[in-house]
């Protein structure tokens, strides 16, 4: 990770259920922005975004109102969209930042300025004992109480003023960052995180956050992006976006400023709403009215099931099986596991766990119970004759500790029901084994055997092994070693912690962030570099450690063609390297990237959604490379 200077931008990529961080800021665009909206009723036909913020006359999918999103999200006003983050402390129940295990505050607090989940924003939400200093709860002092080394005693609070942003570099010393959070690094204030839609663009960190991406049509959707202005309209910056100002229901879709908006977006299939948006739904004939693409009819043996339009007639109704023959019709054999649909009708893939379809009909389901019937016993047809059949298997009676478990009358009694951990004390009574163990069974009883370094210290085999003794201050080295308080468990041994944010290597104290002999981890050695947070650096230029060492060779990973972030990561042809993403260019900008030889949009192509391949689930749209 590259070490975070004064004045640099460190906005984080909101994550969401599966979407991953595509290397340059994200903000939400519409694809369906109405101009001049007065009231919700004018945003009847916006999907996704009903209401209409009268202040800037766009519709949106949320306001002001916390119930417009849900917990885990905030509402952002200036883009009108749910992001991801907290609103209220709710939205921050059980974050891992604000649990016992991080300093003992009960529940998690959200900062509402950030939108993120912090340790805490007053002393009120700190165990007894601790105070609130920079989002975090540290130890108090004074007097005649001292601070642990590598800490400051502050306004009656041990506080690190390498890191801590209520006191960087002294006491007293508080890094603000207008529209943003403030970050602390090597005891200098910095930007740590851009409120979206903000940016620090002058990269200057006195000023914070002094962009607004979402309306500055100098810096639109991204720092440096300058929208144009043709004749006859006047370059504009909404939602993130550049266009030209046009009516409600006409657009510039010809890029043309000459003719103006020539296009009226309310019926043209072509670009329906907005430009370039071709009303082309699946397995249907396709229309467009009052600016929304709508289904006319669907193709024979499909139909509009999810009741989404835009989805078209996404259901086969003569295959899927919750929608066999018609919408809404799913089959429900009996004791049948999984089902089929073929022609329109329901048919048997699977039957349930000791059921058979043994007549050959659908239409009965799985009507023969193979666990209990003699004549089809395990399977249709497989007579057990003189014998039983119990749970599948034709049985014999058996003497002592054997059983007949393969069902299989001419070898007798084969299973020793004493030592089979799959037949342990009875057939098909399988030993299991939890994490970090193996089963056995020993006069017909299940127990386990714990691998190396591990040990089953609650008894319960279920959970298997489940404590680690050579790291467990509660269970160092064997079940119920407590170490003594200030010392740790290190290798099934007790030790005393190192100071600071040192790790214990090989026995000594180091520091894995400067060390060059364990850089970022014990025995990772830094040749030919400098060790900085972590990280093996080299010289670029006057920065001493701008450059990482590929091959023998100093690189700049941010921009190298041929080591793009990591050493080895060649960028593939039409493509360049753009801050340490191989990135090709859509619309004269380096946001797009390659999947095969397609440069498309991650931001909004539901088909390759942050991510080459990652097609958004049916009735899901990609915007702002996440799907929702």
């Amino acid at each position: 990770m590259l070490a975070v200077a004064a004045g640099c931008s460190t906005t984080p990529t909101p994550t969401d259920s599966g979407a991953t961080d595509v290397g340059i800021d994200v903000v939400d665009v519409p694809m369906d922005v109405r101009v001049g909206c007065q009231s919700n009723a004018a945003c009847a036909g916006s999907p996704g975004r009903p209401l209409c913020d009268t202040a800037s006359g766009n519709c949106v999918s949320c306001t002001a109102m916390p119930m417009a999103c849900n917990a885990s999200q905030y509402c952002n006003t200036a883009t009108g969209a749910c992001e991801a983050g907290c609103a209220s402390d709710e939205g921050c129940a059980g974050a891992a930042d604000g649990g016992v295990a991080d300093g003992g505050a009960t529940a998690g607090r959200c900062d509402t300025v950030t939108h993120t989940c912090v340790q805490c924003v007053t002393n009120e939400h700190c165990p007894p004992g601790n105070l609130c200093r920079g989002s975090m709860c540290v130890t108090g002092c004074s007097a005649t109480s001292a601070c642990p080394a590598g800490s400051s005693c502050c306004d009656g609070a041990c506080i690190d003023t390498q890191s801590n942003v209520a006191a960087c570099g002294a006491c007293g010393t508080s890094c603000r960052t207008a529209n943003g959070r403030p970050a602390c690094t090597m005891g200098t204030c910095g930007i740590g995180m851009c409120t979206m839609p903000y940016e620090n663009c002058d990269m200057n960190a006195a000023n914070g956050c002094e962009v607004n991406t979402q309306t500055d049509p100098n810096n639109c959707g991204a720092c440096g992006n300058v929208c144009p202005a043709g004749d006859g309209g006047v370059g504009t910056c909404t939602m993130g976006r550049c266009g030209i100002a046009c009516a409600e229901g006409t657009a510039d879709c010809n890029g043309t400023a000459s003719d103006g908006c020539e296009t009226d977006t309310r019926v043209d299939s072509a670009n329906c709403g907005t430009c370039g948006r071709a009303c082309a739904l699946r397995n249907a004939t396709s229309a467009c009215a009052a600016s929304a693409c709508t289904v006319a009819s669907c193709n024979a043996g499909f139909g509009d099931c999810d009741g989404d339009t835009s989805t078209g007639c996404e259901t086969p109704t003569a295959t899927s099986p919750l929608h066999c023959g018609a919408c809404g019709n799913a089959c429900r054999l009996t004791n049948v596991a999984t089902h089929g649909c073929a022609a329109g009708a329901c048919t048997i893939e699977a039957c349930a766990p000791g059921f058979a379809d043994c007549d050959g009909r659908a239409a009965n389901g799985c009507e023969v119970n193979t666990d209990t019937t003699n004549t089809s016993c395990g399977a249709c047809g497989r007579s057990c004759g003189a014998g039983t059949c119990i749970r599948g298997i034709c049985t014999s009676m058996c003497a002592g500790a054997r059983g007949d478990c393969d069902g299989n009358v001419t070898n007798g009694c084969e299973a020793d029901l004493n030592a089979e951990t799959l037949n342990c004390g009875a057939c098909r009574n399988a030993c299991v084994a939890g994490p970090q163990s193996t089963p056995r069974c020993t006069s017909g009883a299940c127990s386990i055997t714990c691998a190396t370094g591990f040990s089953d210290c609650n008894r319960t085999p279920a959970d298997g092994c489940e404590i680690d003794t050579r790291v467990s201050p509660t269970n160092c080295g064997a079940c119920g070693a407590v170490c003594p308080a200030g010392q740790t468990c290190n290798n099934s041994l007790c030790v005393a912690p190192c100071p600071g944010v040192q790790t214990r290597c090989s026995g000594t104290c180091v520091s894995l962030l400067t060390d060059n002999a364990n850089c970022g981890g014990c025995g990772v050695a830094c040749t030919g570099g400098t060790c900085a947070d972590g990280v093996c650096r080299c010289a670029i230029g006057t920065d001493t450690v701008g450059g990482v060492r590929c091959s023998g060779a100093c690189v700049d990973v941010l921009s190298s063609a041929t080591n793009c972030g990591v050493c080895g990561n060649a960028c593939p042809s039409g493509s360049t390297c753009f801050r340490g993403v191989c990135r090709c260019s859509i619309a004269g900008v380096p946001t797009g990237i390659l999947c095969g030889a397609t440069c498309v949009d991650p931001f909004g192509d539901r088909n390759n959604c942050a991510r080459c391949g990652n097609a958004c689930p049916t009735g899901q749209s990609c915007v702002g490379a996440v799907c929702r």
